[in-house]
């Protein structure tokens, strides 16, 4: 970002969020929708936690984590700002 600091960056197949990346400084780079997206991990939690009920699944609860490869309109758009660029290539086979 600025030719100096580096991102530790998880890449994902898709939308995922773990409790063990929590205060750790970890960015998420995943693709959606032939777009890619990059976000704080931390920031990610906090979004998907006021668009989603990700946050109350078992999954999350349980497991520690939540992965989707389906974003609600409304998250998409709180996303927005997290977009890189389209995706080039065949990278995942998607809907």
């Amino acid at each position: 970002m600025d030719g100096v600091t580096t991102l530790r960056v998880q890449l994902k197949s898709r939308l995922n969020i773990q409790q063990k990346y929590l205060g750790k400084n970890i960015w998420m780079a995943f693709p959606h929708n032939k777009i890619w997206y990059l976000v704080e991990h931390d920031r990610l939690v906090e979004k998907v936690g006021a668009k989603t009920k990700w946050l109350k699944s078992p999954s999350w609860l349980n497991e520690h984590g939540y992965s989707s490869g389906s974003i609600n309109p409304e998250l998409l758009e709180c996303l927005a700002e997290d977009k890189l660029g389209p995706v080039y290539g065949v990278v995942l086979d998607e809907e």
